[in-house]
């Protein structure tokens, strides 16, 4: 194969991330786009305003990094898969709703376009610990998090994490603890969620829980609230044992980095073997999005839920 090149379409913190990743494994970047154009590192050659034209005029036979606001997700990637990309990385979640994002899926299995969505704690070695024995009917999996989004790079009068539409807790943070649960658990059959709000930190929701049966009787449960101070377990119980992680120790101090490049270099061997390892592939984010729809209904509904 031909060395791969890259588009990177948002230069957000996490676009900015991504070119890192992308660079550290020799990929050039050719272009990259951002409507503040000032955010656009000077030394890209091909430098552009308008996403959907880079799209166009780059993608083809180049992989294309999305790491704009949510809601523009489902859209620039259709137009990657359209325009002939070599591969696509969406940053998470893929869209705003099941809706927007199932028709992505379909174009991209009909273009033989490989696509990974950006849920990058599947690399993270915390994970692989607690879960180097399989996952039996007794397993339950316990995510919990304080995060101090006021601490975010991004965050401020225009960050997305604070649109009513595609910002919030639900997308922005618990979504990773949706994919966890499903990755290390398998589908998820019924749920039940509530959601809290502060006017003061989004225009969406900034806490939320969310309990979940799973197909084959293990439950997990995430919590998520953007608060002080920052804090995050992961716990496994089960019959006969259990085991608690806080992944803010201080061993796992530089694997929050380090599981951004994993990811990255996972992508790239998938383009280049087909082998997607442990990814998040377009159709496991269809799952993510059906879970947060459902998640949705179940707090309008004060009910527990099918998936």
């Amino acid at each position: 194969m031909a060395a791969m090149k890259a588009l990177i379409v948002g230069c957000g913190s996490m676009g900015l991330k991504h070119m890192a990743s992308l660079e550290s494994c020799d990929i050039e970047i050719v272009a990259a786009a951002d409507p503040d154009f000032a955010s656009v590192p000077p030394d890209i050659p091909k430098k552009y305003r308008d996403p959907l034209r880079a799209i166009a005029e780059y993608a083809k036979g180049n992989i294309v990094v999305i790491a704009s606001p949510t809601e523009m997700h489902a859209e620039q990637t259709r137009a990657a898969c359209e325009a002939g990309a070599l591969g696509v990385y969406v940053e998470k979640p893929p869209a705003v709703t099941a809706e927007e994002w199932r028709p992505v899926v379909e174009l991209a299995a009909a273009k033989n376009v490989r696509g990974c969505i950006g849920f990058n704690f599947r690399y993270h070695t915390v994970f692989r610990k607690l879960f180097a024995a399989p996952p039996d009917p007794q397993t339950v999996l316990v995510l919990s998090a304080n995060d101090d989004v006021k601490a975010w790079p991004s965050y401020g009068p225009k960050s997305y994490t604070k649109d009513a539409r595609s910002g919030g807790v639900l997308l922005t943070s618990l979504s990773h603890n949706i994919d966890m649960a499903i990755h290390l658990l398998g589908p998820v059959d019924k749920l039940s969620a509530a959601f809290g709000y502060d006017a003061q930190l989004t225009d969406a929701d900034s806490q939320g829980v969310i309990v979940m049966l799973h197909r084959g009787g293990a439950r997990s449960l995430s919590y998520v609230n953007w608060d002080r101070p920052p804090s995050a377990w992961a716990s496994r119980l089960n019959a006969m044992s259990g085991a608690a992680v806080s992944l803010m120790d201080d061993q796992w101090a530089t694997d929050r980095v380090q599981m951004h490049g994993r990811t990255m270099q996972a992508f790239l061997a998938y383009i280049e073997t087909g082998d997607p390892g442990s990814l998040c592939l377009f159709a496991d984010g269809l799952e993510v999005m059906r879970v947060i729809a459902a998640a949705r209904r179940s707090w309008e509904t004060r009910t527990g839920v099918d998936v």
